[in-house]
């Protein structure tokens, strides 16, 4: 079993292993932010989201944690002749 290890300890480890896998720098808390985009942009409910992130309000995870990709962008641009004629 492990032990008990302080938060700036797993932060200082988290940054050698960035540097060593030689990719960009980035935060450790920029990895909750990624899961939870990644997650909703796969499908997973929100509320499954939300309960991992241990948040009580999906909407929360909504607000902070998710982001509109290039793709979904698209998929919303529905053209007038579509809206109105109700083709997809």
């Amino acid at each position: 079993m492990g032990r008990f290890q302080l938060p700036c300890t797993l932060v200082r480890i988290f940054h050698k292993l960035v540097k060593l896998a030689e990719v960009p720098d980035v935060r450790l808390h920029d990895l909750r932010h990624t899961a939870a985009s990644l997650l909703v942009r796969h499908g997973v409910p929100i509320k499954a989201v939300a309960e991992r992130l241990g948040h009580r309000d999906a909407s929360l995870t909504l607000r902070v944690y998710t982001h509109v990709y290039e793709e979904q962008r698209r998929e919303a641009a529905l053209s007038l002749d579509q809206l109105l004629g109700g083709h997809k």
